[in-house]
């Protein structure tokens, strides 16, 4: 029985309420068209799984780990190593619709996504945000990279297949704080620009 494992005065840890992460976020626009494409492929298969809403939408680049609150000195350190980035703006296409199993298959509702024929840009930003947290002690694994934006959950299994492009112009790259559970709108904790031509 759970009541029998705690100790006499030690309290039960406080349930983690506040996850971060470091993300691309698509503009309106692009939004607008990953929400057709997400329309579109549920369509074709009869399905009618809770889309991800447009302004919850995004590309995880780094899990920042879920917490009891904002730990605001950690995010400083987060923050110090973000300003260390530098890398160029660059236009991402996403272009292929499928399932991710794999490591989901405990899940009852499997991610469905959008993702990138080509997309080596994303992967090396990602690997110089990872390396530039390292250089300020914060471990972080380089383990493989997946680029993707989920737009739904369900239990179907949609094989790989190609969609209508959706260009998106990546500017910038975000901390983002979600409330865990809550549905509410992200929080974004901070933002950096990429480099741009004169």
């Amino acid at each position: 029985m759970p009541n029998q494992l705690r100790l006499p005065g030690i309290a039960a840890p406080a349930p983690e309420t506040d996850r971060l992460f470091f993300a691309l976020l698509p503009d309106d626009a692009a939004a607008q068209k990953i929400l057709c494409r997400a329309q579109e492929i549920q369509r074709t298969y009869g399905l009618q799984s809770r889309l991800i809403e447009t302004r919850r939408l995004h590309l995880s680049m780094h899990h920042l780990g879920n917490h009891v609150g904002i730990p605001t000195s950690w995010v400083s350190v987060v923050r110090r190593a973000a300003t260390k980035v530098r890398f160029p703006a660059f236009d991402l296409h996403l272009d292929r619709a499928l399932t991710f199993s794999g490591r989901f298959r405990e899940l009852r509702q499997l991610p469905c996504v959008l993702t990138a024929s080509s997309d080596l840009n994303t992967s090396r930003l990602q690997r110089a945000l990872g390396l530039a947290m390292q250089d300020c002690g914060i471990p972080v694994p380089l383990r493989a990279f997946n680029p993707h934006v989920t737009i739904f959950y369900d239990r179907a299994v949609i094989e790989e297949c190609a969609i209508e492009p959706i260009h998106i112009r990546v500017r910038e790259f975000v901390i983002v704080h979600s409330r865990i559970g809550t549905g509410r709108p992200y929080e974004l904790l901070g933002r950096w620009s990429l480099d741009t031509e004169p």
